[in-house]
């Protein structure tokens, strides 16, 4: 058993800020960020946005500062509204606002508070700043004012962990929000339409979840495509409290820096156009069954939390016979790369079946359709049938995932077989609530799946699929090798390494313990689990399950400190999580959630989370207010959208990618990633040709 050993941060890079061009000055065309546009008659250049992500971790556990600078070159008052993302599993914490020589005041409160006062300063001519939660991975940041060539520097921090996936752990930043397709419910979805003893007049909290994502102008609006916008730096550094053995980003050329345990990154070439993810994956020394336990009081109260990790490969055990039903969305966003990789997923899987397996192939888009009328045997005729009409499947059209899902769950299960569903998808929808309230209703006792396959995937809904289907996810990017992953994510499918997982925290008093319920653990995987305490103890924690079937016993010791501990992260850490089981539980019927919560006591539940532990939530809000007039006719202000990236997509951005940098401590190097969208889909097709060779040759 080992731990990891939780050291001090290591100094960071630092990297200046971009400055601010003079009142007089005009913008130049190399300015990156800068776009024009017509607003009420006339050209304005909007403001400029320049972005500093500060990542310093420990083991799995990451604190991100992200360092934003909006610039006003123009001779115009303006109010600037910004569209960004983060990664789903970050829980936003704070925010500090720099203006001139100023720093305003900033706090969390209520959102219905913080656009009040965030309205009223606005209205008084002071300067101002708000940021929205619009779901777990896309917020808004408005500012009231910006003058003439002055900026106004936000500074946002965020706490985050790190996924394991085949024994690398992959931190992800994202840059730039998705688009989201997709038709809206014309109604609350299915789960919220039932009694609700909480009391809500129209139906459940989640529907008010719902609605179209905020947009902001990108060059495909009419924008000029040439000129870079919304650069992004990077400043990395990572104490892994163990020897770290290999680390690399597939998405970006990195600089790195390492001495053993600890290493410093940056992107080799300065800032990037923020287009997508930034991926950092790393691996730690040690192969066997891991877990460490963390803990911390406060103020606040105590947590406690424990990380499980498994090792790559499981052994060898009896299984139940699966259905494995594959829902590959078709969709017009899918063409090209996205669903080449799909294909060829599908096509490993296919020769990865156990004679006693069956299976089915659903596919979606405006519309669903199936392979067959019937559950086809894992055969090789219908093996042989299955890769022909995977070959043949076309992109196009709308994104209509709920007929996809519904097709694919809405029939009842053999008895004797587990179903194991496989959703491949870049999870660009709008109406992420419906989806995985349908998934709660229809999932019973199936596992459920998910390979996000694009530069900017939407994270948090197949992430939650996975979590809510006791599955696993995987993600391909245009950068990452095709085989590797669809190997990983078909080994994965055989089965789990631990399952029915329990933790008995008798003798230590551990209350409010998530994720509710604990998910399966996978091979190369990992599971932190967090609960609260109330005073000092010492005792032991206790974590069952079954391996091959048969029922195994970890014991941990634990010390419960009276004051400090290993860092208030983990209390972060397990607010975050709280805050993301009341919003999970709003997507089900009131008379299927486990707490017994009605919508309303869940809301307020979440909002007392969210002032307590400082986060941004769907009901509260960071707003920071100056004192400072800065204009007299605030009407006159003019309201501009800060223009972001199109999202790279290598069907609408052809040309040269960069070839990924890593180092190994030890092993061999890390081997070459695709270079181009042309490249990563040859090999997708090369993959599925050698497939059906080896099929033929097997028959022969």
């Amino acid at each position: 058993m080992k731990s990891l050993a939780m050291l001090p941060f290591i100094l960071s890079l630092s990297l200046p800020l971009t400055s601010s061009p003079s009142a007089t000055a005009r913008p130049q065309r190399e300015l990156a960020g800068s776009f024009e546009a017509e607003v009420e008659g006339r050209r304005l250049t909007l403001p400029l946005v320049s972005s500093l992500v500060d990542a310093r971790g420990r083991g799995d556990l990451w604190t991100v500062t992200l360092r934003q600078v909006f610039e006003n070159p123009t001779d115009q008052m303006l109010n600037a509204t910004y569209v960004f993302p983060l990664d789903n599993r970050a829980a936003l914490q704070a925010m500090t606002v720099h203006a001139g020589d100023e720093v305003l005041t900033t706090r969390i409160e209520e959102t219905s508070t913080a656009e009040r006062r965030y309205e009223e300063a606005k209205a008084q001519g002071r300067q101002a700043a708000l940021v929205r939660q619009h779901r777990p991975n896309v917020f808004t940041q408005q500012v009231a004012h910006l003058p003439p060539g002055e900026a106004i520097e936000v500074e946002l921090v965020y706490v985050t962990t790190a996924r394991r996936d085949e024994g690398r752990y992959e931190l992800v930043l994202p840059t730039v929000v998705g688009p989201r397709h997709g038709r809206f419910s014309d109604g609350p979805p299915a789960a919220a339409r039932g009694g609700d003893d909480g009391g809500a007049a129209n139906g459940s909290l989640a529907w008010q979840l719902q609605g179209p994502v905020p947009t902001a102008p990108t060059a495909e609006d009419g924008l000029p495509e040439s000129v870079d916008s919304g650069r992004v730096d990077l400043v990395l550094s990572l104490d892994g409290g163990m020897p770290i053995e290999e680390a690399f980003s597939p998405s970006h050329e990195l600089e790195v820096h390492s001495d053993g345990s600890e290493l410093a990154a940056r992107f080799r070439d300065g800032a990037v156009i923020g287009n997508r993810d930034v991926v950092f994956r790393y691996r730690l020394a040690g192969d066997d069954v891991q877990a460490g336990v963390f803990a911390h009081r406060d103020e606040l109260g105590g947590t406690v939390s424990l990380l499980l990790e498994a090792p790559e490969e499981p052994p060898e055990e009896q299984v139940t016979p699966r259905e494995v039903v594959f829902v590959v969305d078709t969709s017009g966003s899918m063409e090209g790369q996205a669903l080449a990789a799909c294909q060829a997923l599908m096509q490993r899987c296919l020769e990865e079946l156990r004679p006693t397996d069956t299976f089915r192939i659903v596919r979606f888009a405006d519309d669903s359709t199936e392979m067959s009328q019937r559950v086809q045997p894992a055969q090789r005729t219908e093996i042989a049938l299955a890769s022909q009409y995977i070959d043949s499947l076309r992109a196009n059209g709308g994104t209509d995932m709920e007929v996809g899902l519904k097709r694919a769950m809405g029939s009842p299960v053999r008895p004797g077989f587990l179903r194991l569903v496989v959703l491949l998808t870049d999870g660009y929808i709008g109406n992420e609530q419906a989806v995985l309230g349908l998934s709660a209703e229809l999932l019973g006792d199936a596992r459920l799946h998910a390979l996000g396959v694009s530069d900017s995937p939407n994270r948090y809904l197949l992430d939650e699929l996975a979590q809510r289907g006791r599955g696993t996810v995987a993600y391909l990017s245009s950068t990452d090798d095709i085989d590797e992953v669809t190997a990983g994510l078909a080994r994965r499918l055989k089965s789990p390494l631990l399952t029915d997982v329990q933790v008995d925290w008798s003798e230590l008093g551990i209350t409010e313990v998530y994720p509710d319920p604990l998910p399966d653990l996978f091979a190369g995987q990992a599971i932190r689990i967090s609960g609260r305490y109330d005073e000092a103890r010492s005792g032991k924690v206790e974590v069952e399950g079954l391996v091959r079937g048969e029922r195994v016993v970890l014991s941990l010791p634990v010390e419960l400190p009276e004051k400090g501990g290993d860092g208030g992260i983990v209390t972060t850490c397990w607010a975050r999580d709280a805050i993301a089981h009341g919003l999970r539980e709003l997507s089900l019927p009131f008379r299927d959630r486990p707490s017994g919560r009605g919508d309303h006591v869940i809301r307020e539940d979440v909002t007392r989370l969210g002032l307590d532990h400082s986060l941004v939530t769907p009901w509260t809000s960071f707003v920071a207010t100056s004192d400072r007039v800065v204009t007299q006719e605030p009407e006159k202000t003019v309201d501009a959208a800060v223009p972001v990236p199109t999202p790279h997509s290598p069907r609408r951005n052809p040309g040269p990618r960069p070839t990924p940098s890593a180092f190994r401590l030890n092993g061999p190097p890390a081997s070459p990633e695709p270079a181009t969208m042309v490249g990563l889909t040859m090999l997708g097709g090369a993959t599925a040709a050698a497939l059906r060779k080896r099929r033929r040759e097997d028959e022969d």
